[in-house]
Parts: C-alpha cells; sequence; structure tokens
C-alpha cells in the first residue's frame, strides 16, 4: 500500500533514538557510550535515505525543504530559546540579563553546531543536538540536486567534509552535510537494490560484524558532531556496517519479538523524544528535579514525549509535528 510505513525502519529508529539517549547519560569514553556512538547518528541518516525521494524539480525540492524546516528547525530553534530562558529562570546562569540571554538563544542558532568552539579567541556556543536536523535537512536537499545514483561523488564530497571538519568546524555543520551525503546515499541504494541485498544479506551481515567489532576493538569510532574521524573514511565504513548490524537486528525483532509494538510507536515519535531529550539536557531540569538514574531519564523523556504526541495527533496545527496525519 502506497504510504505504508516500514515497520523494521520505526524499530530502528525505536531503538536508536533510546540508545541515543542512552549514549548522552553515560560517561564519556565508557565503552557503552563508544559503542553507541559508534553508528547511531549515521544510521538515522542512513534510515531517512531508505525512505528518501528523489524530486523531479526545483519548485517540489523548495517545498519540502519548506515543509521540513517547519517541522523539524521551527520546533528546535523555539526550544532553544525557550530552553535559554529557563536556564536564566532556573540557574541564573552566569548572572546573563534576560535579554542576553535570548540573543545568547540566537547565537547558538545561528552557529548552529552541536558543540561549543573556539576560533582565533572567538568562542561559540553549540546549539546542540538539533545540528542534525539541520545536517539532514540540507543533505536530503544536496541529495535531489545531484540526482541518483551519485553515490561515487557522494563519497568524494564526504572525504571531502571529514577533511574539512578535521580542520576546522564551519557554521550550520557546511562539512558533517557533505560526510551525510554518503549516508543517505547508502541508504537509498540499499533500498533500490534490496533484491540483490536480501540474496547476499548474510554474506554483507558477517562481513559487517567482523569489520565493526575489529574497528570497535581499537576505541576508534566516528563522532559527527565533534568531527572525530579517527581512520578517516574507514571510520565512515565502521559506521555503515554498524548500522547494518543495527538494521538486521531491527528486522529480527520485527519478526520475533513482543515488543516490536513498543519499539515502532517510540520509532514514529522519535522527533518528539529528540526534542524533549533536548530540552532536558539543555537546561539540566532533570537536575532540578533530582533524577540521577538513567532508566528514570529515558521513561520520563518517553511518557512526556507520548503525551506531547497524543496532544499534536489531536491538533491540525500542531500535526506538522510528526507525519501531518493520525498515526496508526
Amino acid at each position: 500500500m502506497k504510504g505504508k510505513r516500514i515497520e523494521w525502519i520505526d524499530v530502528s529508529k525505536g531503538i536508536t533514538i533510546i540508545l541515543m539517549m542512552i549514549g548522552h547519560y553515560v560517561p564519556y569514553g565508557s565503552q557503552v557510550r563508544n559503542f553507541i556512538f559508534a553508528f547511531h547518528m549515521p544510521l538515522f541518516f542512513i534510515l531517512s535515505g531508505y525512505t528518501f525521494k528523489f524530486l523531479n524539480s526545483k519548485k517540489e525540492m523548495l517545498e519540502k525543504t519548506k515543509k521540513e524546516i517547519i517541522r523539524f528547525l521551527f520546533p528546535a530553534f523555539l526550544l532553544t530559546i525557550v530552553g535559554q530562558l529557563t536556564i536564566k529562570l532556573l540557574w541564573n546562569w552566569q548572572n546573563l540579563s534576560w535579554r542576553d540571554s535570548f540573543l545568547l538563544a540566537l547565537k547558538r542558532i545561528t552557529w548552529g553546531n552541536g558543540v561549543d568552539y573556539d576560533w582565533k579567541g572567538v568562542h561559540f556556543y553549540a546549539l546542540g543536538m538539533p545540528w542534525f536536523l539541520i545536517t539532514l535537512i540540507a543533505a536530503k536537499l544536496i541529495c535531489n540536486y545531484l540526482g541518483k545514483d551519485k553515490l561515487n561523488l557522494a563519497l568524494i564530497l564526504t572525504l571531502f567534509g571529514v577533511f574539512i571538519g578535521s580542520q576546522i568546524q564551519i557554521i550550520w555543520n557546511l562539512d558533517l552535510i557533505l560526510v551525510a551525503l554518503t549516508y543517505i546515499y547508502t541508504g537509498y541504494i540499499l533500498k533500490e537494490k534490496r533484491d540483490i541485498y536480501e540474496k547476499y544479506k548474510n554474506y554483507f551481515l558477517i562481513i559487517s560484524i567482523i569489520f565493526f567489532s575489529c574497528m570497535l576493538s581499537k576505541g576508534k569510532y566516528i563522532e559527527m558532531a565533534i568531527r572525530s574521524y579517527p581512520y578517516g573514511i574507514l571510520s565512515v565504513l565502521e559506521s555503515v556496517t554498524g548500522s547494518i548490524i543495527a538494521i538486521e537486528f531491527s528486522k529480527y525483532i520485527c519478526l520475533t519479538s513482543k515488543i516490536k509494538k513498543f519499539l515502532i510507536k517510540i520509532g514514529r515519535i522519535s522527533l518528539i523524544i529528540l526534542l524533549v531529550h533536548y530540552f532536558e539536557f539543555l537546561t539540566g531540569v532533570y537536575i532540578f528535579f533530582h533524577m540521577d538514574k538513567i532508566i528514570i531519564k529515558i521513561i520520563v523523556n518517553i511518557l512526556v514525549s507520548y503525551l506531547i504526541s497524543e496532544i499534536i495527533d489531536k491538533s491540525k496545527f500542531l500535526s506538522c509535528l510528526t507525519d501531518g496525519k493520525k498515526r496508526v
């Protein structure tokens, strides 16, 4: 049926968004964090590539981009402003005035990157997690302009992005956008060549497990937000193989697991979970409520996100934050 959701993609999104929260909560450098960061953000790009549709005209491209800006970036930027003002209210961070707190939020949005950055004595304050949304929208737009069957060109642009990112961070993730192209094309090719992939799936999976395990055992992994590519293009390949493992695990869950329905629901509200998690991470509001258990934070995030999704479902105006239609 046209427009029918693919269950294993929703399961993958559900698993990955939960892993993302865990990765942000566990200590830096821990094996759990290393494992998660080795593939979780690239997987989101690959899943987007799997559902990606090339558009035929510039008018369609711009209209699609406009809708995605409203759906993705508008709520993220609004939360950035509200979050910065919440920091002022709860913590009086750096004794900033309300005006300066608002201006700082605008500076975060203008910078658009996931992490703080210092360049020639100038400090750029991180926007945080919405870097992914900016990168995704821009990368999909570029893919549309490049056209189909341009994986080779995407790889070249990714190499250029890796090189630039290792030298300097650029406003609104222009280097990461180039890196993301390979992931989106990878997802698209997995869909277009799925018959071939399914035929040799076991071989792809075995090779992916071996390669991913060997790379991860060295403690080296990609981390897009901070532009960490320890082995250059091999680190990109490591994240692709990790994503393939996660995809096949998600398909297995769809066939055998009783938690499939739960993960599908989580996957379908993954954008809302991302934004809720972003708000609590930006403001430190969970510290305010003395929440120090990872599992409690994750449960609260999911429950709050589910409640918001139900409110959105009942509002025609707010439905642009999900699928623009009732989820089933």
